[in-house]
């Protein structure tokens, strides 16, 4: 890894992995200056912010979002990367068509993580990967929840903490509990005993229960999964009957055709102060190790929305142009750390949310519509579904 890069010619190919939040700003911002080929294994992105969408059936073409125009010029593939050969700078991919190899002269890995939560659809095989098993997926998350009066929900972070939210407002009749290993909601925010208090205090105020520094004994083929059955785990006394259990206790990072020799000991794509993996090789978002909390505000761009910070894409931007003319490269520096605490924005449904370390409107802000809208804008659609009532 270095800090400077050579001259070279242009125009020059990039290929960026992965659709979702850094992938995204990635690709909008080298759109006009380098022939893009965006691989991603999904036929759009998934807003996976947007809870509400596995909560209402109404919701769920809000949470997705088309990819057809972000590209101008360039190509975007669905696919899955079987392989990166870092020697002859070339990406390996299984498409609907069958195996291809792609070169490129900069690579950008953006495959996220895969998240334990409902939120993010999971596919064996590339070809069950439509817009319609989508949807399905959702609806179907929808429904479990809807037929479920006695449902307890795993992990204290802010998935946890909105998907309880989301549906108690849904089904006030519901009993809602939440259960966290943790003695602090959203502990890795940073949030604190008085930020936990005060999430706490929200949730308990819509009727939801929430059980701190509890641990549920899930076996470890399941720990994984998006609901585990009841039978199957010992839920703490005093929760009854339960019908439905959410796992939102964590994720995974997106990482497994990567050279373990680039990845640290959770399976996180190793990157200098630069975002650089090996030379013309980034990585950004959620599967690198970079020391922050995970969020979409940090790993795309600060053009995505106000008060944004500097992020991950937008550094790899700056940087691929830096290495075409020979200048410096430019360290990415995180926004949000235990001392610079992120801005914490909970929807509890659509009438209610909590702030930690931000003004109040702007969890409400988040909780009218979880920036759908800006999300549908970012990636040039022309037409925004309306807010469902």
């Amino acid at each position: 890894m270095g800090n400077k890069g050579s001259k070279q010619t242009s125009p020059k190919k990039v290929i960026v992995i992965g659709g979702s939040y850094a992938g995204t700003a990635a690709v909008s911002l080298l759109d006009s200056h380098f022939e893009v080929t965006w691989v991603e294994r999904r036929p759009c992105m998934v807003h996976k912010m947007n809870v509400r969408a596995a909560v209402q059936h109404e919701w769920i073409d809000t949470a997705l979002v088309p990819s057809d125009s972000v590209l101008t010029r360039g190509a975007r593939i669905q696919g899955d990367v079987t392989a990166i050969d870092f020697g002859l700078k070339s990406v390996t991919l299984d498409t609907l068509d069958g195996s291809k190899t792609i070169a490129y002269d900069y690579l950008i890995i953006a495959t996220g993580s895969r998240s334990f939560s409902p939120l993010d659809p999971k596919f064996d095989k590339l070809s069950n990967s439509t817009m319609d098993s989508l949807k399905h997926h959702f609806d179907s998350i929808s429904k479990s929840i809807a037929g479920a009066s006695n449902v307890v929900v795993l992990g204290g972070g802010p998935v946890g903490c909105e998907m309880a939210g989301e549906i108690k407002a849904k089904y006030p009749d519901h009993k809602v509990t939440l259960i966290t290993r943790s003695k602090f909601l959203c502990d890795q925010m940073h949030a604190g005993q008085a930020g936990s208090d005060k999430i706490k205090a929200a949730m308990e105020k819509c009727g939801i229960k929430v059980i701190l520094g509890s641990s549920v004994n899930v076996p470890a083929d399941l720990r994984s999964e998006s609901f585990i059955e009841p039978n199957k785990v010992l839920i703490p006394d005093g929760e009854g009957s339960v019908d439905l259990i959410i796992n939102c206790t964590g994720s995974e990072p997106n990482t497994r055709f990567i050279d373990a020799k680039f990845l640290n000991d959770s399976k996180h794509v190793k990157v200098n102060e630069y975002l650089q993996v090996d030379g013309p090789v980034f990585a950004i978002g959620d599967c690198t190790d970079v020391k922050e909390p995970k969020l979409f505000v940090t790993s795309g761009t600060k053009k995505f929305m106000f008060s944004f910070p500097t992020g991950h894409a937008d550094i790899v931007a700056k940087n691929i142009e830096a290495m075409e003319t020979g200048k410096n490269l430019v360290p990415y520096k995180p926004a949000f750390t235990e001392k610079s605490k992120p801005k914490i924005l909970l929807p509890l449904g659509p009438r209610a949310s909590v702030a930690v370390n931000a003004p109040g409107f702007f969890a409400n802000m988040k909780a009218k519509d979880y920036f759908y809208p800006a999300q549908f804008k970012f990636s040039k659609n022309k037409q925004v579904p309306k807010l469902p009532k």
